[in-house]
Order: C-alpha cells, then sequence, then structure tokens
C-alpha cells in the first residue's frame, strides 16, 4: 500500500522504504534451510493449544485473510518442497472486550533468534512515551477535571506490508485439523504477528509518516483569516474595562467578570 513515488519523500528512509515498494520486505536467516524430516515432524506436532481451541475462529479469519490476499491456504502435500519452506504454530491471544488475536509463534525453534536485523531498530521509538504520557498526566490543571487516554489500534496494520515473494514460504504457519481436510498451511504474502522484524519495519513506515507530517506542520505559514481584523480588538481586552464597540456594524460587547 505504498505509492510508487515514495523513494522522493524529503526522509532519510526514502530508499528502504523505496526498496519495500519494488521488491517486498525480506525475511533473511542465519541458519540452514529446513530439510523435509523437520518439515514433516513440524506438522505432526501441530499447533498451539490455544489454536486448537479457537478452531472456529481460525477457520473464519483465515478466509477473511484469503479473501482479502493476506494469506493463502494450501494442503501440506502439495507444497512440501517448496525451497525455503519453514512451518510454524499457529497460536491465539485472547483479548479483552474484543475478539482473539491470531498469531504465528515464531519463537519456537529459534527462528526469531536466527532472523536478521534487517528492519532498522531505530525506528521503534516507544522508550520513553510511557514516562511523557505519566508526566503530562501528573502536571495536567485540575480544574479541567480528570485526565481520559485514548489508545488506537490499526487494524491488520503488519498486513499492510507485503513480504518479498520468493521469501513467503520461510513464514508459513500449520493450522488446526480440521475434519475430512487433509493437514493445511497458511502461507503470508505480508508481514506476520509475531515474527521479529514486523514491528521495527512496521514503525519504519509510521514514524516516517509522522516525521513528514510533523515537519509540513512545522514549516506551515497559513495566511491570516479574511474576518482576522473583527476579533483582534478583543485580543487585549481588559475584563476590567468598559463595554467595546467594534468597527462591525456597530456591534457592542458588555464587560465580563
Amino acid at each position: 500500500h505504498l505509492q510508487h513515488s515514495v523513494g522522493h519523500i524529503p526522509h532519510q528512509a526514502a530508499a528502504l522504504l523505496q526498496s519495500y515498494e519494488q521488491h517486498g520486505v525480506p525475511v533473511l536467516f542465519d541458519d540452514p534451510d529446513w530439510t523435509l524430516d523437520q518439515l514433516d515432524d513440524a506438522v505432526s506436532k501441530g499447533c498451539n493449544m490455544s489454536a486448537d481451541q479457537h478452531k472456529a475462529f481460525i477457520a473464519e479469519e483465515m478466509l477473511e485473510f484469503g479473501e482479502d490476499g493476506f494469506w493463502t491456504i494450501l494442503p501440506y502435500d502439495r507444497v512440501r518442497h517448496l525451497p525455503g519452506l519453514r512451518l510454524f504454530p499457529t497460536q491465539i491471544k485472547e483479548e479483552r472486550d474484543r475478539k482473539p488475536r491470531f498469531i504465528a509463534d515464531h519463537r519456537l525453534w529459534g527462528v526469531n533468534d536466527h532472523t536478521l536485523p534487517a528492519a532498522p531498530l531505530e525506528s521503534m521509538q516507544f522508550g520513553g512515551a510511557l514516562y511523557r504520557l505519566l508526566s503530562k498526566i501528573r502536571h495536567a490543571n485540575p480544574d479541567h477535571g480528570p485526565v481520559y487516554l485514548s489508545k488506537y489500534d490499526v487494524k491488520d496494520g503488519f498486513y499492510r506490508l507485503h513480504l518479498r515473494p520468493e521469501h513467503c514460504v520461510k513464514l508459513a504457519i500449520v493450522l488446526p485439523r480440521y475434519e475430512g481436510l487433509p493437514p493445511l498451511i497458511a502461507i503470508p504474502f505480508v508481514l506476520t504477528m509475531g515474527w521479529r522484524n514486523s514491528p521495527p519495519t512496521f514503525c519504519a513506515f509510521s514514524e516516517t509518516a509522522c516525521d513528514v507530517a510533523n515537519a509540513r506542520l512545522y514549516k506551515r505559514h497559513a495566511p491570516p483569516h479574511r474576518l482576522e481584523h473583527l476579533p483582534a480588538p478583543l485580543d487585549n481586552l481588559d475584563p476590567a474595562s468598559r463595554a467595546l464597540t467594534l468597527p462591525c456594524d456597530g456591534l457592542t460587547v458588555p464587560p465580563t467578570d
């Protein structure tokens, strides 16, 4: 979901984002490709227990993801010999007051540890956020009432960033067993929830957008409003002064308390 001209934005990450736009996000490991025995063993072990307990939910989610072009679902025996294929368990993280979260368990077998850091870790600028929020809350003016916080969650944010086509099979997952169907796997075309490089890669996009927006706002000089001269006399009005007559059809403003 990137513009083809992303490489022309005035930002140091432009070249990186242009590479992602043209080729997709790379998936690189420092260990050998898996053998057929390793793949068969992963399929035989199946999913996390949480996934088996939410089989119906996973089926519904994967069908929606397939229609959106995020994943493709295939029988394992059809893709068993694909070069670079790796398989990981499906996992479900239950959420309070919202539907469960679908996760690929890439921690298993040390795969996240073998992932090369191809994404800019410095893009994850979360370190001081909590302390800034606490400081704002602590020093907020109590005359305005209690402090309210809001959190916005980008829907399927990772799924907006595509992987390199030849690397997609490296992050495939094993789905739960469904009656009457052979063992199924799902291959992602996009960043997965659970892979080590997904957060910094996503933040490379989001933080760049934030930087560019802030730079434009800082440099923005809007022309004066065409009615600016009418309220201008009120800018320095002394509340104790007498009524002020504005040059606007004889409008009279009474003194204020």
